[in-house]
């Protein structure tokens, strides 16, 4: 039976040194069959490799795909840009998650990425693998999306309307960008008749200060809707930055 996890032989020139040398690369860990090199991605010697001749480390220039075969969550991927990676990095992302996909038999491995924190940048693997396994890998927020998921499964005529309440119920526009992240509907024309729904019954019921909320929430989803999320973000912080200066506070 092939293995989950996977290396490959690299050439390195030592920066510090300049002394050639090859070395093992780990780009998928599968905790489950190599235990030792999880503790490796937990002090940080995973992702570099040691020059031989003065200690120096060498980042290993590939991206690393660790597999949790038996919890949640069931990936985490380390690269070296989480936002912005290289054309090269991603297509190596690519790479071993089809290889992983295909020696695991996991059909769902693309969608366990979609949770904020599954993602991480290699710099901050080590932290993000602290504590573990006496500790568990779920964030604060991993609860939420693994709920939304099952339920864009099992009950797919209510999922947008659950993740209208999880964006209202997420604190901070950060956390609310992760559940538009994992919901990108929440862009779309889909969500007015909701909102329209929720106002409605906020009128009914003589609540303004709800009516007022969710009257803000639409608006500022149908701006980022126009411009992107990030864009819409910014333009608020900036109206808002302008407020406040207006008042004369600092």
């Amino acid at each position: 039976m092939e293995k989950n996890s996977y290396s490959e032989i690299k050439e390195f020139t030592c920066p510090n040194c300049e002394t050639m040398f090859t070395t093992r690369v780990w780009l998928i860990v599968d905790v489950d069959e190599e235990p030792e090199l999880l503790e490796k991605a937990k002090d940080g010697t995973l992702i570099n490799a040691a020059c031989p001749e003065c200690g120096h480390r060498v980042d290993g220039e590939a991206p690393v795909l660790m597999y949790f075969p038996e919890d949640v969550p069931r990936v985490i991927l380390a690269t070296e840009s989480k936002n912005d990676p290289s054309l090269e990095e991603r297509a190596k992302v690519l790479e071993i998650l089809d290889r992983l996909q295909e020696s695991s038999e996991d059909a769902d491995i693309l969608s366990h990425l979609d949770e904020p924190g599954d993602w991480v940048e290699k710099a901050s693997l080590a932290d993000r693998l602290e504590g573990y396994p006496e500790e568990s890998l779920v964030m604060d927020d991993q609860e939420t999306f693994e709920n939304l998921r099952n339920i864009q499964k099992e009950n797919p005529e209510i999922f947008l309307f659950t993740a209208i309440e999880a964006y209202l119920n997420a604190e901070g526009l950060e956390n609310k960008g992760k559940v538009v992240s994992f919901a990108p509907e929440l862009l779309t024309e889909d969500i007015d008749p909701l909102f329209e729904r929720f106002i409605s019954g906020a009128e009914e019921e003589g609540d303004e200060w709800q009516k007022m909320i969710y009257r803000a929430q639409w608006d500022f989803l149908k701006r980022a809707r126009e411009i992107g999320y990030q864009a819409a973000v910014e333009e608020y912080e900036r109206d808002l930055y302008r407020e406040e200066g207006n008042t004369g506070d600092k």
